[in-house]
């Protein structure tokens, strides 16, 4: 009976620790999307197609890995409790078998040991749960990486404002037409990142970027 409930207490770790790594994929994905909007060059509709796609992601987020983990998590919570409880419900019942082989072989030490040595190699070593990983991963990371998706966008866009800007007045003999077209543009992607990625922010900070952001192209 102790081994049985061992191995359903490792099954449960293990279901645990797939979907820990389903959300730190769908996390890593999200980085490489908001990346690619990031550094995009081209035409002014691939960019805001580029920032819908930020939009889609995190509304996927939530209704897939997001919900899912969440739900695991709660599960698991309930039958084990935290970390700490599991790992003592973990070690109560590793004692249990071992004294169920101990009982059952008293007369055959040899046997015990090979037992014991059999259900050390098969569960002593995965006893940790992974339940704090992804309570952290859900509540920190995805604020992070949410912030990371409008900040990197935010700073790529402000970067190439402030430069046009800047060689716009420096220039010799004043901007050309193909400068005015470039600035309208850059202007037009700044105000598409303050209008579409303001969908996704779940953070202060991320919010005053989009402010920071509006009040630059306001002055421009």
């Amino acid at each position: 009976q102790a081994l049985l409930a061992l191995e359903e207490m490792m099954k449960d770790v293990h279901h645990l620790e797939l979907v820990l790594q389903y959300i730190k994929n769908s996390i890593n994905l999200s980085r490489k999307v908001s990346s690619a909007v990031d550094t995009h060059r081209g035409s002014h509709e691939k960019f805001q197609a580029g920032l819908y796609d930020i939009v889609d992601f995190w509304a996927e987020y939530e209704s897939g890995p997001k919900t899912l983990a969440t739900r695991v998590a709660d599960e698991f919570e309930a039958k084990y409790g935290d970390d700490e409880a599991y790992t003592t419900l973990y070690r109560d019942k590793l004692k249990e078998a071992y004294g169920q082989i101990q009982e059952k072989y008293a007369n055959d030490p040899p046997m015990q040991l090979q037992l014991r040595k059999e259900v050390d190699v098969a569960y002593k070593f995965h006893h940790k749960s992974k339940l704090s990983d992804l309570r952290r991963m859900l509540d920190e990371n995805e604020k992070t990486y949410r912030r990371n998706s409008v900040e990197n966008c935010v700073g790529r866009i402000r970067t190439k404002l402030q430069a046009h800007r800047k060689m716009v007045q420096t220039k010799k003999g004043g901007p050309k037409q193909g400068d005015i077209e470039k600035g309208e543009d850059l202007v037009a992607q700044a105000c598409s990142v303050v209008e579409i990625l303001a969908d996704v922010c779940r953070d202060e900070d991320a919010k005053a970027a989009l402010v920071d952001l509006q009040k630059m192209v306001d002055e421009l």
